[in-house]
């Protein structure tokens, strides 16, 4: 039996009067989106009908503005928010700075080691979405992982699934978006990753999932939980990867991020708990916007200097580098936030 090392109920930031409003708007339509797509990549897979390679990036272009972006430009509020101040200019700047750091270290080691630039990202990718759907499931679903060992387990299969099931179930398509993102600063491309694409390494990696997924609903012993891992990994083993992805990290991963922000957010969780939708938006891009303008700016910088194709497929490999630089500090404050809430 698991070992007790927690209590038994806590809220981890998220009020009961928020946490059911936000089941309906979040949770609730992130099911409904994913089940939604592998019904119609089902049906297109059975009448052998395709879509076309340009539509893929849909999502990504959308998540520029649409939950993708946005969802980590809140950052330089949660310290002082998770200390039951208001952000003042002080705490501001003191996150921007180490944010801002971490940013361009990330982005030279792209330039510099491409290779391993690429596998951190994935690792790292793994850690924060995994961290995401812990939360989500402590917090919202009330699932009682009530062991380190669990909740260790859970962060583990939630983000491999977004990450690795792709590996096993598309290699071909994964190994060409390894190929755009390394080629831009080399043109080996995924040469130097090869071995991740295998028969060996693949049978591995399904072992693993299959492992995680089966640790986690031992330890968590709910139903939403087993049910939510089989919808992900159904859906990422039927929708190609790209959209896949896309549509996962703005309607799933982004919007449960965002609720937890909101949570937070003394104003923005009353106007939740009061079902108020227009001040929750209106709260939500003003605190998201400035720093989100910010990562375009960014974006704008590494165009000049890595000098990418000008198409969708070049746009698309930059982005995910952005993506990655950005993903670091977020998932340093996500971790801050874990910390302070008792996930840990």
């Amino acid at each position: 039996m698991p070992e007790h090392d927690y209590d038994e109920y806590h809220d981890y930031g998220v009020s009961d009067g928020c946490r059911s409003v936000l089941l309906y708007w979040v949770v609730l339509p992130s099911w409904l989106v994913l089940g939604a797509l592998i019904i119609v990549f089902a049906l297109l897979r059975t009448y052998d009908v395709s879509v076309p390679p340009s539509y893929r990036y849909l999502p990504f272009l959308a998540s520029v503005v649409v939950f993708g972006l946005p969802h980590g430009a809140v950052d330089h509020l949660v310290p002082a928010r998770l200390r039951d101040e208001s952000p003042d200019l002080r705490s501001v700047v003191r996150v921007m700075v180490v944010y801002t750091v971490l940013v361009l270290v990330y982005a030279v080691v792209w330039f510099v080691f491409p290779a391993f630039g690429f596998v951190f990202f994935i690792a790292l990718t793994l850690y924060h979405w995994g961290q995401g759907d812990l939360h989500a499931a402590l917090a919202l679903l009330r699932t009682n992982v009530d062991s380190r060992l669990g909740r260790v387990f859970t962060l583990m299969s939630r983000g491999s699934l977004p990450m690795l099931a792709p590996l096993f179930f598309f290699p071909s398509e994964y190994r060409e978006v390894a190929d755009a993102i390394i080629g831009v600063f080399d043109p080996r491309g995924a040469s130097a990753v090869g071995f991740a694409f295998e028969p060996a390494f693949r049978f591995g990696v399904a072992v693993f999932l299959v492992a995680a997924c089966a640790a986690t609903v031992y330890f968590s012993r709910s139903t939403f939980e087993a049910g939510e891992l089989l919808l992900l990994g159904v859906y990422f083993a039927t929708v190609p990867p790209i959209l896949a992805v896309g549509f996962y990290f703005c309607f799933w991963h982004s919007t449960r991020h965002i609720a937890r922000l909101l949570a937070l957010d003394p104003v923005a969780s009353e106007h939740v708990e009061t079902g108020n939708a227009k001040g929750v938006l209106v709260r939500f891009v003003r605190d998201s916007t400035p720093l989100t303008v910010g990562a375009l700016l960014i974006f704008g910088g590494l165009w000049y200097v890595a000098s990418p194709p000008v198409t969708l497929e070049g746009f698309f490999a930059l982005y995910l580098v952005l993506l990655a630089a950005l993903t670091l500090p977020h998932a340093g404050v996500v971790t801050l936030m874990d910390r302070v809430q008792r996930v840990w």
